[in-house]
């Protein structure tokens, strides 16, 4: 459940945490296994969300994981 997707925007718990900037809820998502890696419903991923935020911590935090596993192919 915890990657589960809102359907009319494709936004996980993650996804929103990235967007409202907030760095621990997002640390403790992926500590309890949030995928970064799940573009919402306009393809992009957390991450990417974050960049608006411009908390430094956060994005670093999301990037890392990104670059922790493989990268799935774009839609």
């Amino acid at each position: 459940l915890i990657n589960q997707a809102d359907p009319s925007t494709g936004f996980t718990a993650l996804h929103w945490a990235a967007y409202i900037g907030h760095y621990e809820m997002a640390a403790y998502l992926l500590r309890n296994g949030a995928s970064s890696h799940a573009p919402d419903n306009l393809g992009r991923w957390p991450a990417e969300l974050a960049y608006g935020t411009a908390n430094r911590k956060l994005i670093a935090l999301l990037e890392r994981d990104l670059l922790r596993g493989s990268c799935p192919p774009a839609p």
